[in-house]
């Protein structure tokens, strides 16, 4: 019954008539049960009922007659700063915006409604009359994400300032994956998830982070650089051994260098940043800490900083059975 408008009864339990006639109800018959309607309107009120397109209730809005008011309409018109009946359709929408909000109703919208809709919902307002409900169309509005990708990077500041992407590597959970697989993750996160126009904080990109198991990384390179030194990152094919390893069988006996990166979101700081291809400098929050999500998702890079020093490690006999290259790092 709930969003009917209706109730089962004044108490809203069923009442020994209504248990009885359910009570000899048998299969393939049906059964008319009497409710009683939730808050009457009276003959000084007009109920606006908000309705999704498939005439599922969405909620109501009971405005009063004021003391200059002639009409329904009147009464309606009083309640929004904007005319709900304007031929001017962003009008309309700031008025329905207006009227949804009165109603405690977020996250619909009649932006995108067909004529037909539209037309209805005109005909329906100039129709109202005190004492009747009043039946409007109003569709949900589609929740947008504030990025399409990220990036993920280890920043090495020194005599050489560079970000070098991390393509393949290890969340704090244990989970090893792509950068491709867990950006999508991360996009999909609630937490950088809403209508158009809202606002994202540093805190809830953080808790994203967090939630994601992405505020510490893991990866590995082997040691084919000049001098043994690390050089080419392990990828997903060193990886997925057996269930006594998490390595390749190849990786056997070989060195590798791990690295313990970490990131931490910050008001106008470019740790987190637009990408933009070869500029990953401008910071995504403001300096209040803020980033609106847009019609359109934007691409993030991640600037993960070292925690630590990198960990050289042989895979012998002992080390081939890790199962994580956490375990490895804090060994």
């Amino acid at each position: 019954m709930k969003g009917t408008g209706y109730e089962l009864s004044a108490n809203n339990t069923l009442t020994t008539e209504q248990q009885a006639l359910i009570a000899q109800t048998t299969f393939g018959n049906q059964v008319s049960i009497k409710t009683v309607a939730v808050n009457p309107i009276t003959d000084n009120e007009v109920q606006l009922s908000f309705v999704d397109p498939d005439g599922k209730a969405v909620g109501p809005l009971k405005l009063t007659k004021g003391t200059n008011d002639k009409t329904a309409l009147d009464t309606i018109k009083a309640a929004v700063k904007d005319d709900p009946t304007s031929s001017n359709s962003a009008t309309v929408q700031k008025a329905y915006t207006e009227l949804l909000t009165a109603a405690g109703i977020k996250g619909y919208t009649v932006a995108g409604l067909s004529d037909t809709q539209t037309k209805a919902n005109l005909n329906a307002i100039k129709g109202a009359t005190y004492g009747k409900d009043v039946k409007l169309t109003v569709a949900k509005i589609p929740v947008k994400a504030l990025a399409s990708s990220f990036t993920f990077f280890q920043h090495l500041s020194g005599w050489v300032t560079k970000d070098v992407p991390v393509n393949y590597f290890e969340s704090s959970n244990g989970q090893r994956n792509s950068d491709t697989n867990f950006a999508k993750a991360l996009a999909a996160d609630s937490n950088l998830n809403g209508y158009a126009g809202n606002t994202v904080s540093v805190t809830s990109f953080n808790t994203a982070l967090k939630d994601q198991h992405l505020d510490t990384i893991y990866y590995a390179a082997k040691n084919d650089g000049f001098l043994g030194a690390a050089k080419t990152h392990l990828a997903a094919s060193d990886f997925g051994g057996s269930t006594d390893s998490i390595f390749a069988p190849a990786m056997a006996g070989t060195t590798i260098y791990i690295y313990k990166i970490t990131i931490t979101a910050k008001a106008n700081d470019n740790t987190v940043a637009l990408d933009n291809g070869q500029n990953i400098d401008t910071p995504l929050f403001d300096k209040n800490g803020n980033v609106t999500i847009g019609t359109t998702p934007v691409k993030v890079g991640l600037k993960y900083t070292q925690d630590g020093d990198d960990k050289k490690v042989t895979l012998d006999s002992t080390n081939f059975k890790a199962q994580s290259l956490a375990e490895l790092y804090n060994k």
